[in-house]
């Protein structure tokens, strides 16, 4: 049923169609796209807060770079003044549980309850399951086993990312009318190791207290097995019918604590020994004891369940990922950290083609700076394709600012801050997180100006930076600046022109496909003209292109993880990525992964591994990516889409092919434009 809606009453762009829920922190509405001529699910922040906004906005960038057919798509997220929202896909679809109850053999439907989500503070008895002879069918409980199992892969595939749902429940996971389980609600999503320097990570409890482990209760660092341990409630109440704890939230924080479950088949006799099994591990009191993600896969395939869906190669993590090569390129990197020293504001430019490894270089330098310098501040940030709002080649940047300035004792950040620090927080409202910028006294009225008021906070960001780059060692990094915007890029300019700008190094990553590549050596838009005297109009300069032979077969050998056998392979797939890092890293995941990959133990080859994802792609999609391959240039997105006359599922098909790595966005002469991720890509699609 749905919600009475509130205040929002959408944009030109979206016209709000009806409410589909409210939480604490947003309201979601089914609303019609103009822009896309299809309905989304659209996801209103209630108030806009500073707190609020960056927790908002750290919901939608978590899953920036991750598609999964079990997760759910975002699209776009956007500021209109004080209002903040983001669009995502419309799941036509039931909470997990009351699907499952709802398609239950009637006496299963009786044993456990009616067709309704349990509350985390339900204590209502419900009836046990009546004893002796189970009167379940067999079919039922593989339909189970496979909701649980694409509910699980979902899960792996955030957990792949480094990251943690914190507050899966069954109102959090939906199934569609076609039977696809969707995980939503990223608000409380974090990092597996909690950022230093991140308060909103430190070790407070938080989450739905009947679906917490015992380690989330007690406010510890959580990893993977918390996330598992609320699976594992999910699939006791879908045995059982009933909570494994219940009572007052705070005695069942404490029971879970103190004592093991009731085995489920102890409630419910009919219960297959293996789902018993696996429900009991996964709600162990120790989160050591509990099964890692890859054994609950492994388990839950056991049950009979057909293979994966189409379409679940997302981002996988880099934790842990070998580094070779690229000794000039760090080189570089440190001498112009070094240059800092003398008092200067060194701007460089790390740009190369897409996959090359720009990102990872740049995050190994700073592991490097790190073991040198341990007290130099990184304050690292980055454009998003999908993200509309002032200022965004900055915004994430400010974030990792507010993040910092938090950590400091009171008096510390008090002695940084400029005069003009509310003016810049009117900017940037997540600045007011910080506590001393919260209490700040304001100084003078207000500025009804918003050029008089853009000044001040230009002025007062760079002293600022001034006073924090005097007392540490100081470097700016900003990744895709390929998606920045022009007002950002001004206001960068602003601070680091001369004369006497803060003594940092601003690094910044930037796609670009040639050497020389017309305006691609700059921080700035290509529609901002360059400035006689503005550092980054001619930064310095690092170009990243491909490994060298012996390096890409060192990266090979490294990922394998050695072995009888593993030289040749090695050298066969550095050989086929053409020292293309990311293609190599997926050459050597599917040659150890994927089905039917080994042949006899010989290395697939691209083409063959580009054509199997090709294969297992949607009708639309495939039709999408042989446009652009047989176009063999970038085609205007636009015209792209209506030639494969997507409709509605433009945004889905657009990341999933994404997210394969089958192709990339970007701006060419002011327009979007869509080609083949690269030339091996297009060849091994046309052929």
């Amino acid at each position: 049923m749905s919600v009475e809606p509130d205040t929002f009453v959408g944009t030109d762009r979206f016209t709000i169609q009806r409410c589909l829920g409210a939480g604490s922190f947003g309201t979601v509405y089914e609303a019609f796209d103009r822009e896309r001529g299809a309905s989304v699910a659209l996801k209103v922040l209630k108030q806009a807060d500073p707190a609020a906004i960056y927790r908002f906005k750290k919901e939608f960038r978590a899953l920036t770079d991750l598609t999964h057919p079990n997760l759910v798509e975002l699209y776009e997220l956007m500021s209109d003044g004080d209002r903040w929202f983001f669009t995502m896909e419309l799941v036509d679809g039931v909470p997990f549980l009351a699907h499952l109850r709802g398609s239950a053999p009637l006496p299963l439907r009786k044993a456990i309850g009616p067709t309704v989500p349990l509350t985390e503070l339900d204590t209502a008895e419900l009836a046990p399951a009546t004893p002796g002879a189970d009167m379940t069918p067999p079919l039922y409980w593989n339909r189970l086993r496979s909701l649980f199992l694409q509910l699980a892969e979902g899960l792996s595939a955030l957990h792949g990312t480094g990251r943690i749902h914190r507050d899966i429940k069954p109102e959090n996971v939906l199934v569609s009318r076609d039977g696809r389980v969707v995980i939503l609600d990223f608000g409380l999503i974090a990092e597996v190791a909690p950022v230093r320097l991140d308060r909103s990570s430190g070790l407070h409890a938080v989450g739905t207290p009947a679906y917490m482990s015992p380690e989330q209760a007690r406010g510890h660092t959580i990893g993977e097995s918390s996330d598992w341990y609320s699976v594992g409630v999910i699939l006791y109440e879908a045995l059982t019918g009933f909570l494994p704890f219940r009572g007052e939230a705070i005695d069942v924080l404490a029971r879970k604590q103190q004592s093991e479950v009731v085995p489920p088949r102890e409630r419910a006799p009919g219960v297959p020994e293996d789902l018993d099994r696996l429900c009991r591990q996964m709600l162990r009191r120790h989160e050591e004891e509990r099964p890692p993600g890859a054994e609950v896969l492994r388990l839950l395939r056991g049950g009979g369940v057909g293979p994966k869906l189409s379409g679940e190669h997302g981002a996988r993590s880099s934790r842990g990922a070998p580094f070779v090569g690229r000794k000039e390129q760090l080189a570089a990197l440190h001498a112009a950290f070094a240059r800092t020293k003398e008092g200067r504001a060194v701007t460089l430019l790390v740009r190369g083609p897409s996959g090359m490894g720009k990102s990872y270089l740049v995050k190994r330098f700073l592991q490097e700076l790190g073991e040198r310098e341990p007290a130099c501040v990184v304050l690292a940030g980055r454009c998003y394709e999908r993200e509309s709002m002032p200022y965004k080649a900055l915004d994430s940047l400010i974030d990792a600012l507010s993040q910092y300035l938090r950590a400091l004792p009171l008096h510390e950040a008090e002695a940084l801050l400029p005069r003009d620090v509310l003016t810049l927080a009117r900017l940037f409202p997540v600045l007011k997180r910080v506590e001393a910028i919260s209490r700040a006294r304001r100084r003078g009225p207000e500025i009804p100006d918003s050029q008089e008021i853009r000044r001040r906070a230009v002025g007062a960001l760079r002293e600022l930076l001034a006073r924090l780059s005097d007392k540490v060692s100081l470097v700016l990094v900003i990744d895709d600046l390929q998606w920045g915007d022009v007002d950002g890029a001004a206001l960068l300019s602003s601070i680091v022109r001369p004369p006497d700008p803060p003594a940092f190094l601003l690094i910044g990553c930037k796609r670009s496909e040639s050497r020389g590549a017309p305006g691609s050596g700059s921080f700035l838009p290509a529609e901002v003209p360059p400035g006689e005297d503005d550092p980054l109009s001619s930064p310095e300069e690092l170009f990243v292109d491909q490994l060298a032979p012996e390096e890409a077969e060192d990266l090979a050998q490294k990922l394998l993880g050695g072995g009888r056998g593993v030289t040749e392979a090695a050298r066969s797939i550095a050989m086929e990525s053409r020292g293309n890092p990311l293609l190599l890293d997926e050459l050597v995941h599917a040659s150890i992964v994927e089905p039917g990959a080994e042949r006899a133990g010989n290395p697939l080859t691209l083409a063959e591994l580009i054509g199997g994802r090709v294969s297992l792609l949607p009708d639309d999609a495939r039709k999408l990516m042989e446009i652009l391959a047989v176009a063999g240039e970038p085609l205007e997105k636009s015209v792209a889409l209506r030639t494969a006359d997507l409709g509605a599922r433009a945004a889905a098909v657009l990341s999933l092919l994404q997210a394969n790595g089958l192709i990339r966005s970007h701006r060419l002469k002011g327009r979007e434009v869509l080609e083949a991720a690269h030339d091996q890509v297009r060849e091994a699609v046309v052929r």
